[in-house]
Formats: structure tokens, C-alpha cells, sequence
């Protein structure tokens, strides 16, 4: 291309803007529009967008503890456990948490922490793990920790009051220590409970609990919702069609011992949300643990409010009775908001079901006992219930139960006998001396006891055990060992709370590796035989007294012998049963 033709094409390019220009310099002249000085109407226009509104204000850390469960905690914490355990001095990736919640920040002996935590913190206080778990990183700059955080206060809370329940360290809640101040405490034993557990439990408030105050202050949304959220939960088992029909011709005597403790554990699922089954283990309301016979107000460490401080004598089962029907009326002034069990037939399940948890199991009071039960001037249970505080064995337990009440089976239908977490008052067998004690009871008192051996020695046919062994199925025994599962593993080598029970009929007593047993079964010598493992599932605070084992046994010979069976056939033993 030369000269000529390029200066062409360059020329036609800048005619054509000079046109585009001229042309757009006349029609803006000719229709060009003036901007008014305001707007005729003028519309407000909102955003859309989520950012542009007032993000709504975060739940304090005191409402989400009280308003969290253990369950839900529970949950949370898998996100843990690939790194931490809550088991006593076992470290894994990271320190054990075991009574994290108040110990001292890089308090484990022998565990490599980072140095960044110490440089932030003393203590692990229940506002410092909060702010910890948001941003592990944020918060301690430096930390080894490669966890991301829990983004969601919910969760934090969540996860915060599981380690403290489950985890040894059962310090008062924030709230419950605000609330003491007010005059609130909350103390509802058995107020308005989400479902449950563990621990354990199910729909009544409790009566401590639910007498006190288990709220906390005034306008606590929380507590509120606590209770709505049970009250809910009541209406839904006590109408379901598992529910007895009502009678009213009943007295509560005959209620109680018609109830059914399974469909009371259905209805305890509503005290659940505010009261633990653990010993020492306060939510919104106290421990219900061995409520039966307790002195009112008295579970340690829970601030109690003036109405149930007030009350003197003991939870009677009359007096629960009637506390659950109007916790109100009974205590006057207290701030449980769980308006209480108006069938009969529902008050005695739940009782019967915190009964059949108990070391001691009471009786109701006699007829003529019934006005002063009820007014707290009589025993829990009566002189029946005395003989029980002596002999905890029920009459069935002692019928079934072998007289060598020997030792805890490391598998126990619940919480395993050596891996319990608190120990029990001892509770012998004959402790004291009986008025003339049944026929069978003096009959198991006059056998000696067998000898133990290594293996399960071969029992009668006549034995009612064996019968319900080869009765009971696998099946059977799996559903029984849903009890069991949250302290023990059938894994071979994976302990949780308790030991694993892999192989542990025909087992050496006390002799898994690595696990710290109590003195109580430590000090046991031979195998879990048959014959052991069924007394020791009985009653565990029995057969080994000073177990921290804190389950309270299995009262029917037919799930005992289930689940023994289940443990012997898929836990590796295969031993035979004559």
C-alpha cells in the first residue's frame, strides 16, 4: 500500500467522525430537556439485598447455653473427635478435653501445645472457649490448631455445654450464676424439657426442678421457648395411642404400680430440655439423678429459688406426684413455667421411670401413710421403702440374680460396669438385717456362692437364665445394647467412657489394656461368666460396691439375658451356655 492510498482511508475515517459528531452536536440542540428542579412523585425504593437491612441482633452466649442440650452437643462434637477425646488423660492430635471447661489454659502434662494459647488466656472459661471456637486462629494467633471454627453460636454453645456435662467439669451455667442474683434461679427439675438423654429421660418436670425456678430471669426467650417446647412435647406422648387409658377410680398406689417406667421414659422426654439425669450434671433446672427420697432443694452447686428453699423434708413419691400435677400450687412463687401432668396414670409412668433408675427403688406409702407422704413427714417409701434403702435388690433381681453377686461386667446393658463415671454409695445386698425377708431371698442368702471360673461354667436347665438366654435373640440383644452404646464400643480396641466389650463373656475381669478401671473391679479376680455378667447387670452398685459404673441396672431377666447374648455372639466369644 503507498502513500496515496493510506492518506485515502485515513481522510474517510475522519469525514465519518466529524459526521457522527455533527450530527449528535444538532439533535442534542433541537431536543435537549431541561432536569426539574424536584421530582413530581418521588418512590422509595428498598434493597433487596440482605446486607442492606439491619442484621438482627446475636443471641447472648448465657441464652444459648441454657437453651442448648447435651444431645445436640453431642452432635457438634464428631467435628472433635477426629482429633480430641473426652476420656481422662487421652491425648490424641490434640490435648484431651476431659474437664476442659475451668481448667487451666495448656493445663495437660506431656502434651506439645503451640504456646499461642497461654499468651491469651488463663482459663478456659465458658467466654473464652466461646470466642475460641468461633476462630481458633483469630482468637490465638499461631495456634497448631488447623480447625476452622464453628461459624454458628448455636453450635458453639451446643458443643460448650456437652463438654461440661459429659466431660467431669459440671460448673453452673453463666445464666444460673446470673440468675441466682435476681432471685430466679432456675431450678426446674422437671420443667420444660426438650427430648432426650441420656441421657437419659423423658416428660414430667421433675420435681425439684420443675418447683424451682428453672427459668431465669424474666423475658429469658430462651427458658420461654424451653418450656413451650416441653409443654408441646407432653401434649404429644400423653395423647399418643402408646398412652394408658385414664381411670379415675385409681389411687396413686395402684397407678404406680400399674406404670409402665418405658412409656414413663417417653413422657420424661419433655423435662429432658432442662434437667440431666447425671449425677451433679445441672441445665436449667438441677440433676434429677436419685431425685426419689433427695431432700428438696438440695442438689450441690444449684442455686435454688426461695419457694423450694423453703420446703423442708423429702421428694416422697406422693409429694412428686403432687407436685407434678400443679407445680405451682405447691410451691407458690416458683418460676417453673411447666404448667405440670394432669393424668394420673402420666405422673406415675414418669415416677416409675426415675424409680426404676435408682439405687434404692421406693415404695408408695401405705394407705393410712398417704396425708403424711404427701406433706413430706414420712420416708420416700414407707417402711417398704426403708428394707429398699437396706437391700436394693428388688424382690424379681433377687429371684434371678445369681447369690454370687460378683462383679460389674465390663458390658453392662448400660454404661459399662468399669468405665462408670461417678461412684455410687456401696449398697450390699443385706446390709442391715431384714424383717423376715421373702421366702426366695432367704433361700439366695443361704447358697453359697460359686466359685468364679475362667470360662462360663455350664448352668442348670432349670436355670431361669439360661431358659431366657436360649429364649432371647440377637436382635433382642442389639436393641437392649443401645444402653450401653454411649459409654461402650463392641469394637475389639476402641474404648470409649467405659472399656470395649469385644470378647468380654469369658473375659478376665478388669484386664483390657490401657484402661483405668476403679479399685471396685480392679481388685476382682477371675472371668465374666455368664452368671456374673447377668448379677452384675442387675444392679452394678451391688455386686461391686465403689463402681463408678452409673448405670442402675437392668431390672428385667429377659433383656438381661438379650443382651448378654448379644455380647456373646457378636462380640466374639461364641461361648456355649448349657
Amino acid at each position: 500500500m503507498n502513500t496515496m492510498e493510506f492518506n485515502k482511508i485515513f481522510g474517510a475515517l475522519t469525514a465519518a467522525l466529524l459526521v457522527y459528531l455533527l450530527a449528535n452536536f444538532v439533535s442534542e440542540s433541537l431536543y435537549h430537556v431541561d432536569e426539574p428542579e424536584r421530582l413530581a412523585y418521588a418512590l422509595e425504593i428498598t434493597s433487596d439485598e440482605p446486607g442492606d437491612a439491619e442484621a438482627p441482633a446475636e443471641a447472648d452466649m448465657a441464652t444459648l447455653l441454657a437453651a442448648a442440650t447435651v444431645d445436640d452437643g453431642a452432635k457438634v462434637f464428631r467435628k472433635c473427635a477426629a482429633c480430641h477425646k473426652l476420656e481422662e488423660g487421652a491425648n490424641g492430635v490434640g490435648p484431651s478435653l476431659w474437664q476442659v471447661v475451668g481448667r487451666p489454659v495448656q493445663a495437660i502434662d506431656g502434651f506439645n501445645y503451640s504456646g499461642a494459647l497461654a499468651e491469651h488466656a488463663d482459663e478456659w472459661t465458658f467466654e473464652n472457649l466461646y470466642a475460641f471456637l468461633e476462630n481458633p486462629k483469630g482468637w490465638a494467633p499461631g495456634t497448631s490448631m488447623g480447625f476452622a471454627g464453628l461459624s454458628k453460636p448455636e453450635e458453639r454453645a451446643a458443643v460448650i455445654a456437652y463438654m461440661n456435662a459429659e466431660g467431669g467439669s459440671n460448673l453452673p451455667l453463666p445464666e444460673a450464676r446470673a440468675a441466682a442474683e435476681p432471685a430466679a434461679a432456675p431450678e426446674t427439675e422437671t420443667a420444660a424439657a426438650a427430648p432426650a438423654e441420656e441421657a437419659e429421660p423423658a416428660t414430667e418436670p421433675a420435681p425439684e426442678a420443675a418447683a424451682a425456678d428453672a427459668a431465669p430471669p424474666a423475658g429469658d426467650t430462651a427458658v420461654a421457648e424451653a418450656e413451650d417446647a416441653a409443654e408441646a412435647i407432653a401434649e404429644e406422648v400423653t395423647t399418643s395411642a402408646e398412652a394408658p387409658a385414664a381411670n379415675g377410680e385409681l389411687t396413686f398406689a395402684q397407678a404406680f404400680a400399674e406404670a409402665d417406667p418405658a412409656y414413663g421414659e417417653q413422657v420424661f422426654r419433655a423435662c429432658s430440655i432442662c434437667h440431666m439425669l447425671t449425677e451433679g450434671a445441672h441445665g436449667i433446672g438441677p440433676s434429677l439423678y436419685e431425685v426419689i427420697g433427695r431432700d428438696i432443694a438440695s442438689a450441690a452447686n444449684y442455686p435454688y429459688s426461695d419457694a423450694l428453699s423453703g420446703l423442708d423434708g423429702a421428694w416422697t413419691l406422693e409429694r412428686l406426684n403432687t407436685y407434678l400435677e400443679d407445680p405451682v400450687a405447691m410451691a407458690p412463687g416458683v418460676k417453673m413455667g411447666f404448667k405440670g401432668l394432669k393424668r394420673l396414670e402420666d405422673r406415675a409412668a414418669v415416677l416409675a421411670y426415675l424409680n426404676s433408675l435408682s439405687a434404692t427403688p421406693a415404695e408408695p406409702a401405705a394407705e393410712g401413710d398417704q396425708i403424711a407422704a404427701v406433706a413430706g413427714e414420712a420416708p420416700a417409701a414407707s417402711e417398704p421403702a426403708e428394707v429398699a434403702a437396706q437391700e436394693p435388690e428388688t424382690p424379681a433381681a433377687v429371684e434371678e440374680q445369681p447369690a454370687e453377686t460378683a462383679e460389674a461386667p465390663e458390658a453392662a446393658a448400660a454404661p459399662a460396669p468399669e468405665a462408670a463415671a461417678e461412684s455410687a454409695p456401696e449398697a450390699p445386698a443385706e446390709a442391715a438385717p431384714q424383717p423376715e425377708p421373702a421366702p426366695e431371698q432367704q433361700v439366695a442368702a443361704a447358697e453359697p456362692a460359686p466359685a468364679a471360673e475362667p470360662a462360663p461354667p455350664a448352668a442348670s436347665s432349670d436355670d431361669p437364665f439360661v431358659a431366657a438366654y436360649n429364649a432371647a435373640t440377637v436382635a433382642d440383644g442389639g436393641k437392649v445394647f443401645r444402653k450401653c452404646g454411649a459409654c461402650h464400643k463392641l469394637e475389639e480396641g476402641r474404648n470409649g467412657v467405659g472399656p470395649y466389650l469385644y470378647g468380654v463373656v469369658g473375659r478376665d475381669i478388669a484386664s483390657v489394656e490401657g484402661f483405668s478401671y476403679s479399685d471396685a473391679l480392679a481388685g476382682k479376680e477371675g472371668a465374666w461368666t455368664f452368671e456374673k455378667l447377668d448379677a452384675f447387670l442387675t444392679k452394678p452398685r451391688d455386686w461391686a460396691p465403689g463402681n463408678k459404673m452409673g448405670f442402675a441396672g437392668l431390672n428385667k431377666l429377659e433383656e438381661r439375658a438379650a443382651v448378654i447374648r448379644y455380647l456373646n455372639e457378636e462380640g466374639g466369644s461364641n461361648l456355649p451356655i448349657e
